[in-house]
């Protein structure tokens, strides 16, 4: 159990460390376009100068929930792979017994309705967003 924490401990770093290599590439490119610089800092949420600060002291309830939004949804996502990994892992040791093959089918299924909850929880929150907030 203790090789496996370690395994999935391993899997997170990297997937992290991937993210944030691909943040980092962005705001670079970002900072070192000539004439497209503002346009490409105003996509990412900045302003002409590539900085956090636009003034803006108070976002609206929009970003707010979208960017929760999206915080739950990775978290979930990661942790319905992890779970999925999981379950074909005990399937794969289960060794035929018919319990260990029962409870491996049934963390797979569960992970995948979560995984499916979570996507479609995504659509429903933007669309009443859209429908309260006008845009």
């Amino acid at each position: 159990m203790k090789k496996l924490f370690v395994a999935f401990a391993i899997f997170i770093f990297t997937i992290t460390s991937a993210q944030l290599g691909f943040n980092l590439k962005v705001l670079a490119a970002a900072n070192s376009l000539s004439n497209n610089s503002q346009d490409a800092c105003a996509g990412l949420g900045l302003d002409s100068n590539c900085n956090n600060d636009t003034g803006n002291t108070s976002p609206d309830i929009k970003t707010v929930v979208r960017n929760m939004l999206q915080v739950f949804s990775w978290l979930a996502g990661v942790l319905s792979v992890l779970l999925i990994i999981f379950g074909g892992i005990k399937y794969a040791t289960s060794g035929g017994s018919d319990e260990a093959v029962s409870s491996a089918k049934k963390t797979i299924t569960y992970a995948l309705v979560g995984l499916v909850i979570v996507a479609l929880s995504q659509v429903i929150v933007r669309y009443v967003l859209a429908k309260t907030t006008g845009s």
